[in-house]
C-alpha cells in the first residue's frame, strides 16, 4: 500500500497551504525509499517539487522531511509542506477547487507502472506489473467559511477481479473531507481483465478532476 494523509487550509483569496504525509508498506515502501536513495542529495528537493507540481504548476514546496532511508527498523515516511497561491478559482458564486490529494502526486513509472497498460486499447497479452498496489488517500482541508449548502460526491464504485476504486468527498461545515482507495489486486493482470483495470483507473482520474465549492 501507499497512504497519503493530506491536511491544509484554503484562504478566502484562494491561496492554499497544506501538508502531505506519505507512507507505504512492503514493495511500495521500497519505492518511496528509492526516491531518496537513488537521487543525488542535492536533487532530492527537486524530486519532491516535481511531485507537488502535480497539484498545480504554481505549487511551491516549503519544506520536506523523511525518515532515515537506511534505518530499516523504522517505517519510512515523507512529509511535504507546500503552498499554492491562487489555487482556488474565485467567482461570484464562491471559491472552486480540486482535492490536492486526488491529483495523485506519486504517479510515475515505478510506483504506478500500470498506467500505460490501463490507458491503452484492448490487450492480447497479460500485463506484468512490479507488484499489487493499494493507494489510500485521506484528506481534510479547512475552508474559509461555513458551508451552508453542503456538497458531496460518491462516484460509482468499480469492483472487479483485478482492480477496484471507491471514494467519497464532501464539503460540510468548515471542512472539505475526502477518502479514496484505488487497488490493483493482481501482479499479473490477465488480458481479459484489462477493461476492469482501465475502468478503475479512469474512475480515479475522473474523481480527481472534480471541482468543489467553498463559501466566500
Amino acid at each position: 500500500f501507499i497512504k497519503v494523509v493530506s491536511t491544509g487550509r484554503l484562504e478566502s483569496n484562494g491561496d492554499l497551504s497544506g501538508r502531505m504525509r506519505i507512507t507505504g508498506g512492503a514493495y511500495s515502501e521500497t519505492n518511496l525509499v528509492w526516491a531518496v536513495t537513488s537521487t543525488d542529495k542535492s536533487e532530492v528537493r527537486h524530486v519532491f517539487e516535481e511531485w507537488i507540481h502535480k497539484i498545480s504548476p504554481q505549487a511551491e514546496l516549503v519544506s520536506y522531511s523523511t525518515e532515515d532511508p537506511v534505518d530499516v527498523n523504522r517505517p519510512f515516511f515523507i512529509t511535504l509542506d507546500y503552498r499554492v497561491p491562487g489555487y482556488a478559482v474565485k467567482t461570484a458564486n464562491g471559491l472552486f477547487f480540486r482535492s490536492p490529494a486526488a491529483q495523485n502526486i506519486l504517479s510515475n513509472r515505478r510506483i504506478t507502472d500500470f498506467v500505460a497498460a490501463a490507458s491503452g486499447e484492448k490487450r492480447e497479452h497479460d500485463i506484468y506489473l512490479r507488484s499489487t498496489r493499494k493507494f489510500i488517500f485521506d484528506e481534510k482541508i479547512e475552508l474559509p467559511g461555513i458551508q451552508k449548502n453542503p456538497d458531496s460526491l460518491k462516484p460509482d464504485t468499480v469492483d472487479g477481479p483485478s482492480a477496484s476504486f471507491e471514494a467519497k468527498a464532501s464539503t460540510a461545515g468548515k471542512y472539505f473531507e475526502l477518502k479514496e482507495t484505488f487497488s490493483v489486486r493482481k501482479k499479473i493482470v490477465p488480458a481479459s481483465d484489462h477493461g476492469n483495470l482501465k475502468e478503475a483507473y479512469q474512475a480515479m482520474k475522473d474523481f480527481g478532476s472534480r471541482y468543489y465549492r467553498a463559501a466566500n
